[in-house]
Formats: structure tokens, C-alpha cells, sequence
């Protein structure tokens, strides 16, 4: 008799759903794996405009959002996220190797300057969640 080996899939219980916009693949890697041990659901953008297509059709509760991107700047993701209504209130976490002087603090939840460790980031995720 024959005995067959059914895999298991553990999936992580969602606390709140976090879109990672980060044009590095490798760090964009490190977050989604380090978050989802955390038991976040993580949604990945690599760019600007897959950012507010993701943010517009699953409303994450948390962006981890890098200002140096590709077709749409964070900066521009930002601007945009901040002049809606349905979205100006979103827990934003700017997570960029730019001089911390150069970003606006008012309406995010935390600035962070590269490299940031990844259980860092959970904390401002969690800290940001706690604010809202």
C-alpha cells in the first residue's frame, strides 16, 4: 500500500491587511515574509500605480509605502492618498532612503530611513494600527 503525503498550508490569521509599495525586490521580500509570520495578509506593489490600483480595490488598513518609485512616485501616491476623502485618514508608513528632512510629517504614521529591520516595521505597523 502506497501512502501519499498531503501538504499543509498554514495560512496566517489576517490582523489587518498591509500593502508593501517597494520597488526593491529583495526588500519587498523580506517585508511580505517577515509580516506574514507576523499574521498580517500583505498585498505587494512595485511601483506608484500598482500601488492606488491595489489601495482602491482592497482597502488595506496599513501602507508601507517607499518614495522612490517608478511610473508614480510615493510621493505622488501620497498627494493622491491624502486628497480623498475615502483614503486621507489611512495608516501611511514612509519607509525611504531619502534625507528625513525632505518628508512632511503631518498625516503619517511613522517616517523610517533605510535599511529598516523588518520586526522595526511590524512595530510601526502595529503602533499604527493601535492610532486608528
Amino acid at each position: 500500500m502506497n501512502s501519499v503525503t498531503i501538504p499543509v498550508v498554514f495560512a496566517p490569521v489576517a490582523n489587518a491587511t498591509v500593502l508593501v509599495v517597494e520597488d526593491d525586490a529583495h526588500l519587498r521580500e523580506a517585508y511580505r515574509s517577515f509580516l506574514i509570520a507576523s499574521r498580517y495578509r500583505v498585498l505587494l506593489a512595485s511601483d506608484g500605480l500598482a500601488a492606488l490600483t491595489t489601495i482602491d480595490s482592497e482597502r488595506p488598513q496599513v501602507v508601507v509605502l517607499d518614495l522612490g518609485l517608478p511610473r508614480v512616485s510615493g510621493w505622488d501616491v501620497y498627494r493622491d492618498l491624502r486628497s480623498r476623502p475615502e483614503t486621507e485618514k489611512l495608516a501611511i508608513i514612509i519607509v525611504t532612503g531619502n534625507e528625513l528632512r525632505d518628508i512632511p510629517p503631518r498625516d503619517v504614521s511613522a517616517i523610517m530611513r533605510k535599511p529598516v529591520a523588518p520586526e522595526d516595521l511590524a512595530s510601526a505597523i502595529d503602533r499604527a494600527l493601535d492610532k486608528n
